[in-house]
C-alpha cells in the first residue's frame, strides 16, 4: 500500500466495517488473551523510537499511517474476542 489514496481507502474500509471482508485475518495469539503482552507489543509499536526498526524492514508497508491503522484494528479484534 502506498500513498494517500491507499491510506484513504483503508480508512474507508475500517469506517464502513467491511475491512474484515477485504483482508486476510491473522492470528492474534497471546496478545488476544494476555493483557501484558498486548500492552508491551502495542506500546512498542506506538513508540516512534522503537517502531522505526519495524517500518524500515517493511512492516506496515513502511508507513506510519498504515501502522496506526493496524494497531487500531489489532485492538478492535482483540476487544471483539474479549480475551483481555
Amino acid at each position: 500500500m502506498q500513498g494517500a489514496k491507499d491510506i484513504d481507502n483503508l480508512q474507508e474500509l475500517i469506517a464502513s466495517g467491511t475491512i474484515r471482508d477485504n483482508f486476510i485475518r491473522v492470528p492474534v495469539g497471546r496478545v488476544g488473551w494476555n493483557s501484558s503482552s498486548f500492552k508491551t507489543i502495542t506500546d512498542e509499536l506506538r513508540d516512534p523510537k522503537k517502531n522505526i526498526a519495524f517500518l524500515e524492514q517493511g512492516f506496515a508497508n513502511n508507513s506510519p499511517q498504515v501502522l496506526e491503522l493496524f494497531l487500531k484494528e489489532l485492538t478492535a479484534e482483540s476487544d471483539r474476542m474479549s480475551w483481555r
